[in-house]
């Protein structure tokens, strides 16, 4: 199997933190492989890469961040109830720009580290087959933990090396939980296809939505602050909508586009993929 994905999103400022808006674009692929184990357990791995830019105006930053991911997954179904599992892992390496004007100077300063990422998901749910399609509830859990390592940023020939900041390494972990409805149903086609369209509707609740960091002046022994970084939504809406054209059990196509809403931003993805089984 193989997909292409591609993202945009935007979470504004929070100003009781001090923290600025952030407005992100991301892309990439991955591809993978996967066995039926049997008729109702599938199980199969996935890897790909990726990359992003960010902004943040308010603070005159901006960066990229390319990586690669490997992960596992699998699917288990009885009786209309089912569970899927998924973990992986990533590697990224992350590299920013912050324009300064101090101490006479107008330059920038730039810094760059490697990072890992761990993710995993888990959810559950019943499959409820009705005489317009199947409605399903379920809920998930999607936990995760980045580590970020100590660096310190290179001042440009222009810049000021007393406007130099060092960053402090942190490990920061998410639990972000849904709950949801989907709903989905099949139409055959001619010649053996079979278009398969669903709707899904989730609330998220993240349970720790601060972003921070300790930064520091290495010109400055003891000069220590912490940095607010822009916080997550701690309630949102995630919409997803997706067709799955296939034919037989051999081949299928899909698109699907995701959709998180809240109060504090939103932000918007989509992917394009295919399967090939045999």
């Amino acid at each position: 199997m193989g997909r292409c994905v591609g993202a945009g999103g935007h979470l504004d400022s929070d100003h009781a933190l001090g923290a600025a808006a952030l407005s992100s674009h991301s892309w990439g692929g991955a591809a993978g492989l996967e066995i039926a184990v049997s008729p109702d357990l599938l199980v199969g791995i996935a890897g790909g890469g990726s990359g992003s830019n960010f902004s943040v105006s308010q603070r005159a930053t901006s960066g990229s961040v390319d990586g690669g991911q490997l992960g596992a997954y699998a699917v288990a179904r009885r009786d209309g109830f089912y569970g899927s599992g998924a973990f992986a892992w990533g590697h990224y390496g992350v590299s920013t720009t912050r324009s300064v004007a101090a101490f006479g100077a107008t330059g920038s300063s730039s810094g760059s580290f490697d990072t890992s990422v761990l993710t995993g998901r888990i959810e559950a749910g019943y499959v409820a087959a009705t005489g317009f399609g199947n409605v399903t509830p379920f809920a998930a859990v999607e936990p995760s933990s980045i580590t970020l390592p100590s660096f310190v940023e290179t001042a440009s020939s222009s810049s000021s090396p007393l406007s130099v900041l060092g960053f402090s390494g942190k490990t920061a972990t998410s639990v972000p939980t849904s709950l949801g409805l989907q709903f989905d149903r099949a139409a055959v086609l001619d010649g053996g296809w079979t278009l398969a369209p669903y709707f899904r509707a989730a609330w998220l609740h993240e349970w720790d939505t601060t972003r921070s960091v300790t930064a520091n002046l290495p010109v400055a022994p003891g000069a220590v602050f912490t940095v607010a970084g822009t916080p997550a939504a701690r309630n949102s809406a995630r919409l997803t909508g997706s067709l799955k054209l296939s034919r037989a059990t051999n081949i299928a196509f899909y698109a699907n586009v995701v959709g998180d809403v809240s109060a504090h931003g939103q932000a918007v993805g989509g992917n394009l993929g295919f399967t090939l089984s045999w």
